[in-house]
């Protein structure tokens, strides 16, 4: 069954798990800031810098959600007609998350 694309990305995020991606940012290399009401920015830093993008607001919560997700993807798993949304922030308890983003600070710098 393909996945459904709404256009709101309040319809697929609740604010809490909003701000809970924005809590979770930090910890895995990743800066999220609002730029202005339509505009967010996001910075990805990794072994070769950072990059930069700036998003529209429509679809902002959805990649920062991607961008964690791939970074945590070795240490949650990740199941066939699950959503990432739902294995990373509704099947994961605060504990588990901050347990990955250990491992994935563990695995980072011993790749320096």
């Amino acid at each position: 069954m393909p996945a459904t694309h709404t256009k709101n990305s309040s319809d697929f995020l609740t604010l809490a798990e909003q701000a809970r991606l924005q809590k979770l940012a930090p910890k895995f290399d990743i800066y999220f800031d609002q730029v202005d009401d339509e505009t967010y920015r996001l910075i990805a830093l990794g072994e070769n810098g950072g990059r930069e993008v700036i998003l529209p607001a429509e679809i902002a919560h959805r990649r920062l959600l991607a961008e964690i997700c791939a970074r945590a993807a070795p240490w949650v798993h990740f199941q066939v007609g699950v959503s990432c949304r739902d294995s990373l922030l509704r099947d994961q308890s605060e504990a588990r998350l901050a347990r990955v983003a250990q491992l994935y600070a563990r695995d980072r710098d011993s790749n320096r």
